[in-house]
Formats: structure tokens, sequence, C-alpha cells
């Protein structure tokens, strides 16, 4: 059913890559989704992704000056005692504490002087990659057509995608796999279940779906089966059953698990609003 749709959607479907490194020497990655928009380099995505790169350079910002205080402290000659509380005001660190992060928009590391603009209601954020490479890439087509309950969605991302990453102590940086790329997607349908509003403003729509998003998918599409974008998955909602029933003695919660996208009437309007442009769909 979503064949067609999902041909079209990997072309404009682009991963988010996140890779940190913590005091105890951990190294991770996270994955997160962005829409790409037209050939300006404009892409659509969650905004909590973005959020969290502020709260990543907050935690690299405070390790750094952590050490930048450590130095100090070692080389004001103070002895023994007054070293030791000196540190002790300073404190320690935790193993868990950030000390790097990088970025990756599909393979450009870093990228720079990025221009963004953030829904203030909703979960929703529209970013400029300068410099993307985007020739021979089919741009997506927003749909204009009603949605209607009952109606058959997909949701397209990069989740249940592990990648082990190592860090350089020599060169101070990530070592990613070779084979990182390209970026394993996974599609999970689902129908529409209702429609919401945020803080009941009409004008800030959202999707629900009987299907979960799953951690990696937001900021990705949520498409019918011509591949038009119908939403940009934002989150996923946990709704209680109200009933615990005993499994081997012990009261097992029941829950139901639904998707949330942000309604493409809601990302239409932000988009001509940061004049943004983008394709319709053909009607």
């Amino acid at each position: 059913m979503f064949k067609l749709g999902l041909q079209k959607a990997l072309h404009y479907t682009t991963p988010i890559i996140i890779c940190t490194k913590t005091v105890g020497g951990k190294c991770s990655a996270g994955f997160g989704s962005a829409i790409m928009v037209n050939t300006d380099g404009w892409f659509v995505t969650a905004k909590h992704i973005f959020d969290g790169f502020g709260e990543l350079n907050k935690g690299v910002k405070a390790y750094n000056d952590h050490q930048e205080k450590r130095k100090e402290i070692d080389g004001q000659g103070l002895n023994r005692n007054q070293k030791k509380r000196a540190l002790r005001q300073l404190g320690k660190l935790r193993p868990t504490d950030l000390t790097n992060w990088l970025f990756m928009w599909g393979q450009t590391m870093n990228p720079q002087d990025l221009v963004y603009h953030l829904h203030p209601a909703v979960d929703l954020a529209l970013i400029q990659v300068p410099n993307f490479p985007t020739d021979g890439i089919e741009m997506p087509k927003f749909r204009t057509q009603d949605l209607s309950q009952g109606e058959m969605l997909c949701r397209l991302g990069f989740p249940l995608h592990e990648v082990s990453i190592e860090w350089d102590s020599t060169d101070g940086l990530f070592k990613l796999p070779s084979n990182l790329f390209p970026v394993p997607t996974f599609a999970n349908e689902g129908i529409v279940s209702r429609f919401a509003t945020v803080n009941g403003n009409i004008e800030h729509q959202i999707i629900e779906t009987s299907s979960p998003g799953l951690k990696g998918q937001s900021g990705g599409p949520l498409i019918d089966s011509n591949g038009n974008i119908c939403g940009v998955q934002s989150a996923t909602r946990h709704y209680s059953l109200g009933f615990e029933p005993k499994i081997n003695g012990k009261a097992e919660h029941q829950f139901l698990n639904v998707g949330h996208a942000v309604h493409v009437k809601t990302v239409i309007p932000f988009m001509e609003e940061c004049e943004v442009t983008f394709e319709s769909e053909d009607i």
C-alpha cells in the first residue's frame, strides 16, 4: 500500500545523528529525522531535536569551565590543604557528565551557519543547512486535501538502529564506522485515530495515530500512500487503559501507545510565514 509513497519519502527523509562522549569514556550515538523541503537546504523537523543541541552545548561548556577552573587551581601555588579546599569547592565531575558532542545532518558533519525558525507553540522547526547537497533529489509534496479519521498513514525515520562509535584520543575526534551510511530506515503504519489541538488552538493541530512513533523517527514524515506529507512526527503518548491484571502475582499496568504528529495544516502556514518555499500535492 505504501510502497510508492515510501520510495519517494526515502529521497527526502534525512538522518540526524548525534554523537556524545562522557567523562566516564562512554561514547554513544542517537538518531533523529528531518524532511528536506526545497533545494535551498531547508528542512522541517521536530523542535525538540534542535532544543537538544542547546542542552548538549550547555553540558560541554560546563565541562570545559570545570577544566579551566581546575587548571587555575593547579597554577595558584597553593599548599596541599588549600588545594584540597579549593577542589572541594569546585566539586567533582560525574562519569555521566558530557565532554564532547557532534551532530551530522545526513553526511554533513557539524554544519555551520544554520538558519532556523522555531514554532512558538508546537514541536516544529524549520532549519536551513547551507550548501547541503540536493542534486537529483525529488522534493516532497505537502498534502492539501483534508485528512479523515480512519485513514491509513505511514511513518518513516531511523529508529531501532545501533551504531558503535569510539573516541580517538590522539586526534580528539569521534571515530565513526565506515559503513554508517546509508542509515537503515524503518516504516510503520497506523490509522488516524483522531485529531487534537495544542491548548485548544485550532491553528495548532495534531494528528493522533493508532501506532506509536519510535525513538529515531522524531522529525520524520507521516505520509499517505502517494508519499504526500500529512504531518511531522513529534511524540508518542501513553494512555492508561484503567485496569491492571495480575501476572505471576504482580499487577501489570496496561496502557496504549499512540503517535502524535504535527498536522500538515499547521506545518504549511508556518512555512509560508517563514517564507520557505515548498511544493503542494497535485490535485
